[in-house]
């Protein structure tokens, strides 16, 4: 069995690609992107080893040599430089609306919280009876669907 050759064509040119807009892109997509196009990505000073760099969304792409838009050749390489993008990683740190109460602000276990008149008088010394029994405190009830 013969092993046959590979020609390759008279007038074959290498292809051109198109270097594509890596700024701000995170390095997991960039490497995406030069798989896809066909051109080696390398990273100036990398601040990590590559895995870790991967696995982050932390580190995007600052800066790129060749520029954007450049026309190179298939398998050329694109230098890029790299910027910590982002907070500790640590998620949403927007407040909660409402805010939940403070732990100072709540009732001790096995008391009763207070309730809005409570809350509304100010603290005289006084228990709740005794605010229930208090003359000056109005009382509404509905009136009767017959009224």
């Amino acid at each position: 069995m013969a092993r046959g050759r590979l020609k390759v064509a008279d007038n074959a040119l290498p292809d051109r690609i198109v270097i594509p807009d890596l700024d701000a892109v995170i390095v997991a997509g960039a490497l995406h992107q030069a798989d896809l196009i066909g051109f080696r990505l390398v990273i100036a000073d990398p601040p990590a080893d590559l895995r870790t760099l991967q696995a982050s969304a932390r580190w995007v792409v600052a800066a790129q040599e060749p520029e954007a838009g450049a026309v190179r050749f298939r398998g050329d390489t694109v230098v890029v430089t790299l910027r910590r993008d982002g907070g500790d990683g640590a998620g949403d740190r927007e407040p909660r609306q409402p805010l939940p109460p403070r732990l100072s602000d709540r009732p001790p276990l096995g008391e009763e919280p207070p309730t809005p008149l409570e809350r509304a008088l100010p603290p005289l010394g006084r228990t709740r009876d005794e605010l229930g029994q208090d003359a000056t405190v109005l009382r509404f009830e509905r009136p009767s669907a017959g009224h």
